[in-house]
């Protein structure tokens, strides 16, 4: 994840296989400009799958996530922030 991103990557999780990207975009612009929506149904079959939603600026995103979080649209989705993981400690440091 770009460091130019933290704060403004939206993760959304349960989305219903009926919701397209466009449906998630009308959902989230509500709060501020967006520069990328993407839905993954990868190994869904056919179930929940998962998005991202990039905002403009933090305070958005933020306010997305407090409104939007447990919302509902045939299931409750799960909304919050993405942080990337932490890097796994390279080998042979001492932790």
């Amino acid at each position: 994840m770009a460091a130019d991103s933290l704060g403004r990557l939206v993760r959304v999780t349960n989305v219903p296989s009926s919701m397209s990207e466009r449906e998630l975009r009308w959902l989230f612009q509500r709060f501020g400009p967006l520069r990328m929506c993407v839905i993954s149904r990868a190994g869904s079959e056919g179930g929940a799958g998962f998005g991202f939603v990039t905002f403009d600026n933090r305070e958005d995103a933020e306010e997305a996530v407090d409104e939007l979080n447990g919302h509902r649209a045939d299931r409750r989705l799960r909304v919050d922030l993405a942080y990337p993981r932490a890097a796994p400690p390279a080998s042979g440091s001492i932790t």
